[in-house]
């Protein structure tokens, strides 16, 4: 798999977790969707490590370059 999907996914991941955080501040939900949320959260946050331990360990393997600007240091 391709790094960049690999980083669209860990970038979707963390994205659901702040709305699933979102969700907890709502004060319409009962204790069952509390712990439903939380439950989808750390499921959630499981899935973002190891989509992150992948990413890192391509990154070693291939020795990718990370790309943070031009030559000047400019972004």
């Amino acid at each position: 798999m391709d790094i960049t999907t690999l980083m669209k996914c860990y970038c979707k991941s963390r994205e659901m977790m702040r709305y699933y955080t979102n969700m907890l501040q709502s004060e319409d939900i009962g204790n069952k969707e509390k712990d439903l949320i939380y439950d989808l959260i750390l499921n959630n946050a499981n899935a973002t490590l190891a989509i992150r331990d992948l990413c890192e360990r391509r990154f070693d393997k291939y020795k990718c370059e990370i790309i943070t600007g031009d030559k000047n240091g400019s972004y």
